[in-house]
């Protein structure tokens, strides 16, 4: 119902998000996302020159989020460690508002380059930027004494993704069970006082 007022190019990059929610990316196809767009193949190759365009577009939607984040934290002057938990907390509430863009984050290092050399240069650029963004918060943090971990910067930026990453799949598998956000900041204040 949502989709109604939306322009058809954003329907279509919607469409496959959710194709992908549900049948993985290998099961996205041009014909699947006009049937169920109920529009013709060629409707679609009017926004869209390949599948691959697609698959750029819904990397360009999933990643969309992260500017604003990032630049919340820097136009506001956040601490580091403000700074690190409202990223948290930010990723998390639009993860569990929108279930169906969690399934992009497991894209990466699965089947995706078989879609080309662009698709998984951009998800490893998007996955890098933010690793590299938290990384950025838990150095200066560091520096600070607000963050007073053993872990390396590294280390403990590499633990919270992949913590992210382990606890939206749990999350997905348990038919969204739980809150991503609590789960996740529980977990991050533990690393966080070690």
């Amino acid at each position: 119902m949502y989709k109604k007022y939306i322009k058809r190019k954003e329907r279509i990059i919607l469409t496959a998000i959710d194709i992908i929610d549900e049948l993985g990316i290998q099961g996205l196809t041009i014909r699947t996302i006009a049937q169920r767009e109920k529009i013709t193949e060629s409707a679609i190759y009017r926004h869209f020159s390949s599948k691959k365009d697609i698959i750029l577009a819904v990397l360009d939607k999933y990643s969309n989020f992260d500017a604003k984040i990032m630049n919340a934290i820097v136009e506001q002057e956040y601490s580091p460690i403000d700074g690190l938990f409202f990223f948290i907390k930010s990723f998390a509430e639009y993860y569990e508002s929108y279930p169906q863009i969690t399934s992009i984050i497991f894209l990466y290092g699965m089947d995706i380059g078989l879609y080309g050399e662009e698709i998984e240069k951009k998800m490893k650029q998007i996955t890098e930027r933010r690793r590299n963004f938290l990384s950025g918060l838990i150095q200066k943090g560091k520096e600070n004494g607000e963050i007073a971990s053993k872990f390396s910067t590294h280390e403990l930026s590499l633990i919270i993704c992949a913590c992210i990453k382990e606890i939206i799949l749990i999350w997905r598998k348990s038919s969204h069970e739980f809150s991503i956000k609590e789960r996740i900041l529980e977990l991050v204040n533990k690393l966080l006082e070690v």
